[in-house]
């Protein structure tokens, strides 16, 4: 939808409680009452020709005597359009208050809890805006309001200013800006006291601001070289550390090696002793063999000896079988008689 469009189909749906609308840069901007903010929230996201799902900010609006402003930026990711809601608070700069959109929009949730802690405005309707988000619990003041004191534009004006009303504000003159008794913070233990307490020129407050500034760069690198110096120690520590735990770790490697070498030892030790029983275990059997090898020797030579020589009372009777043998083999060559041929024949 375009721009125009948009602004157009608010107007007809909520008519006189749309205050005014703008397009610029091809976005539109719609200003609406406190009934038309909310209103103009929930038709954005609902209608289906605007489609409006997505909440992309909210910001807060320092418009000096007219109070405060939100403005609510929201965004389709169907129809690909942008549109702006802004609403002047009701409660002017007293005690500002706007309709939540944080049950529209889950996004806004944060947004508006941001809003009320830079600028102190309330959000009817939000589930809970405290505790601060970006101050601390005990910081006094709204800081991005424009009465906000700064000490530094109490000595010196802001050399940005380029409008009118910011070259002649409190600020810039050099006297301190009226604000809210419950926005004044209180000077805090060393800080300068206002420029009416102080009093000087111009001149003299610039000087003094320039003394403090030094004086706050020569603590900051004080406190820097503190700091490195407390690492530098630590470092150092750590490194000594380090030494002692490879110191004891090379100790015990080296007890290690000398339990290694010891029980290498040992075990050598055992092996030869184990050789040595072995190797006497092996000499035992061999003599035993030999000595049995001798007996049967022994008893081979007597059993030889006893069969040569005769026992005592009786035959010999190796010999005379001997001699019976030799006699049986000389009748057997002894020839018979030749016969006579006559006798022989038939």
């Amino acid at each position: 939808m375009e721009a125009g469009a948009i602004a157009e189909m608010l107007t007809d749906k909520l008519g006189e409680r749309v205050t005014a609308s703008t397009v610029a840069y091809g976005t539109t901007t719609v200003t609406l009452d406190a009934d038309g903010y909310a209103e103009a929230a929930r038709l954005c996201r609902d209608d289906p020709r605007l489609e409006f799902d997505f909440f992309d900010c909210l910001s807060g609006v320092d418009e000096r005597d007219d109070g405060f402003a939100v403005v609510a930026v929201l965004w389709s990711t169907k129809q690909r359009h942008r549109v702006l809601l802004r609403h002047v608070c009701a409660g002017g700069r007293d005690k500002p208050v706007a309709p939540s959109l944080s049950a529209l929009w889950r996004g806004a949730n944060w947004h508006e809890r941001e809003a009320w802690d830079m600028f102190g405005i309330e959000f009817d309707g939000h589930p809970g805006l405290a505790p601060r988000i970006l101050c601390t619990e005990n910081f006094e003041g709204w800081p991005l309001r424009k009465d906000f004191p700064l000490a530094t534009r109490e000595a010196k004006p802001w050399p940005g200013a380029k409008e009118p009303e910011e070259q002649h504000a409190p600020a810039a003159t050099g006297e301190h800006a009226p604000a809210a008794e419950d926005d004044a913070p209180a000077p805090a233990e060393g800080e300068a006291a206002p420029a009416e307490e102080r009093g000087g020129t111009a001149a003299e407050r610039a000087d003094r601001a320039r003394a403090k500034a030094a004086e706050a760069r020569a603590r900051a690198a004080a406190a820097r070289a503190a700091a490195e110096a407390a690492e530098a120690e630590a470092v150092a520590e750590e490194g000594i550390a380090a030494q002692e735990e490879a110191e004891a770790v090379a100790e015990e490697g080296i007890a290690a090696q000398v339990d290694a070498v010891e029980g290498a030892e040992a075990v050598a030790e055992e092996g030869v002793v184990a050789q040595a029983d072995v190797a006497e275990e092996a000499e035992t059997p061999a003599e035993e063999g030999v000595a049995a090898q001798a007996d049967a020797a022994e008893e081979a030579d007597a059993v030889a000896e006893g069969t040569d020589t005769p026992e005592p009372g009786g035959s010999d009777m190796t010999g005379a079988g001997t001699e019976d043998a030799a006699d049986i083999e000389d009748a057997a060559e002894i020839e018979p008689p030749a016969a006579d041929d006559d006798e022989a024949r038939p």
